[in-house]
């Protein structure tokens, strides 16, 4: 027997709106709520397909998807014939047909649209990798969900949707479908690799908040392991805050390094700037403050060849040539795809407020105006390279 559909469950048509979905969910669930039926298992079944049905439905882009898959089922199952040649509609057309099946050409409509599917979730997969790469994460995610609705069985896509999902921080809907891809490309490494992290985060923050009683040895151990986390983040912030005060009170005067729109600076001072980004940037990658660099800043996978300039290393590099447009660009582009992320908050929140306290601290000798156009761009950097370091300690 065929399983039955979400919209089956609901007793509702794959046309109905959000709020038509809701008040049905609601009607439904008052229903069948075991509270209501104590001891019926049939109330409990109905009400956990009810409750599963309405996870995929009452949201957007979770329906769009069951929509796409719904839709490449129906086309399997029936296909659609392709249309008959003018020789065929004419008055030859008897003929004609009974040519092609005895040729055998009239036993092959089924693989030719299936073939014809393929190549359209193919191309609409490739538009989706190129918008994901390139930072488009609301276009990405339409030609995914447009290459599903072709062939649902598609892992790149599947991939892809995982991956603007983990960037909008829906971590249970990236697992689902990083899940789906292997099913269907059981080598993709990537995709493995993600979901082990994932798995790997979700085993982390269930330990962290076992219940007490039965694993309360667990309980104790993942206490200590969140305190120890903020005292390294403690160590680790005041000893930052330190080494810029104490730059400041000993005002060392060494010579100007010679360039022209930073002329007070030092070669020291520039080292001190990167040192100072690097220990922020290790601090908050040995912690899991920030994400792994390799899953913030090469999307796509680094597969460098996506085409068009990929956004992560666009980050770097405005991040590093002009760091105050670089925040502003990239703030402004992630908000506008629903592509903004704690991770990426956190960076830029960590090195501006550096910035404005090495401006305000050491502006005796090298300037306000040169360390808060500029310093950014140094501690920056160092953010970056501290995050590679510190991407060897991690866990995850």
């Amino acid at each position: 027997m065929a399983t039955r559909t979400h919209y089956q469950t609901f007793e509702i048509t794959p046309t109905a709106t959000a709020d038509e979905i809701k008040r049905r969910y609601r009607e439904l669930a008052r229903r069948y709520h075991p509270d209501v039926n104590p001891g019926d298992p049939t109330s409990a079944r109905k009400f956990a397909a009810i409750a599963d049905a309405y996870r995929v439905l009452g949201d957007a882009d979770a329906r769009a998807t069951y929509d796409a898959e719904l839709l490449m089922q129906a086309r399997a199952a029936h296909p659609t014939p392709p249309p008959q040649s003018q020789t065929q509609r004419g008055t030859g057309g008897g003929a004609a047909g009974n040519r092609g099946a005895s040729t055998g050409t009239g036993a092959r409509p089924q693989p030719q649209n299936v073939q014809a599917a393929h190549i359209e979730s193919e191309k609409y997969a490739e538009l989706a990798r190129k918008c994901y790469f390139q930072g488009r994460f609301i276009e990405a995610k339409e030609h995914a969900i447009r290459s599903l609705s072709y062939n649902h069985r598609n892992a790149m896509s599947q991939e892809i949707m995982g991956d603007v999902y983990m960037q909008q921080g829906r971590l249970d809907d990236a697992a689902k479908h990083y899940t789906l891809c292997l099913q269907f490309d059981q080598f993709n490494g990537s995709a493995r690799m993600k979901l082990e992290r994932l798995h790997r985060t979700a085993s982390r923050s269930a330990y962290v908040h076992a219940p007490r009683g039965g694993g309360q040895n667990a309980a104790f151990l993942s206490r200590k392991q969140q305190k120890l986390q903020a005292l390294i983040k403690l160590v680790g912030y005041s000893a930052a805050i330190m080494m810029i005060g104490f730059w400041f009170i000993i005002d060392p005067r060494y010579p100007s390094v010679g360039i022209d729109f930073v002329k007070t600076w030092s070669i020291q001072f520039i080292l001190f700037a990167v040192a100072i980004g690097g220990w922020l940037g290790l601090i908050q990658s040995v912690t899991g403050d920030v994400r792994r660099f390799e899953d913030e800043f090469l999307f796509g996978g680094g597969q460098l060849a996506a085409g068009g300039f990929p956004a992560g290393p666009a980050i770097i590099v405005l991040g590093a040539v002009f760091y105050p447009l670089g925040m502003l660009s990239h703030i402004g582009v992630t908000l506008v795809q629903d592509g903004f992320h704690r991770s990426i908050g956190m960076l830029y929140g960590t090195v501006t407020a550096a910035t404005l306290m090495m401006a305000i601290f050491c502006s005796g000798q090298h300037g306000f105006g040169e360390t808060l156009a500029f310093g950014g761009n140094v501690l920056f950097v160092g953010h970056i390279f501290g995050r590679l370091l510190g991407d060897f300690f991690r866990g995850d």
